[in-house]
C-alpha cells in the first residue's frame, strides 16, 4: 500500500536500549535511514550496515588490542566510580534541600 502525502508529518522514530541497570545513558552511535526501499534492501544484502571497523588481522595487533582494552577497562572503572559518587552527592543535595532525614 502506498503512503499518503502527509505520512512524514505523522512519522516517529524510536530508539530503545536495556541493560538491566536502574538507570543508564545510551548513545546512538549510528543510524542508517533510507527513503528508497531498493537502496535499503541492497545495503542490507551486501552487509554494508554491519561492517566491522577492523577485519581480523587488519590495522591492529593482538598485543596492541589487549593494551587498549586494558586501558579502556580502567577508564570505564573510573567512570563508574565517579558516577556512583556523583549519584550519592546528588541524593545528599536533594535531601538537604528538602530537609529529609538521612
Amino acid at each position: 500500500a502506498a503512503l499518503d502525502a502527509a505520512w512524514l508529518r505523522r512519522a516517529h522514530l524510536g530508539v530503545t536500549a536495556s541493560t538491566g541497570q536502574l538507570a543508564d545513558n545510551h548513545d546512538v552511535l549510528a543510524l542508517d535511514v533510507s527513503s528508497d526501499a531498493a537502496e535499503h534492501a541492497a545495503a542490507d544484502a551486501d552487509g554494508a550496515r554491519a561492517a566491522p571497523f577492523f577485519a581480523p588481522g587488519e590495522g591492529i595487533t593482538a598485543d596492541r588490542f589487549a593494551r587498549i582494552e586494558a586501558q579502556l577497562d580502567a577508564l570505564v572503572a573510573r567512570l563508574e566510580h565517579l558516577q556512583h559518587h556523583l549519584e550519592h552527592e546528588m541524593v545528599a543535595v536533594r535531601r538537604a534541600r528538602v530537609g529529609a532525614p538521612w
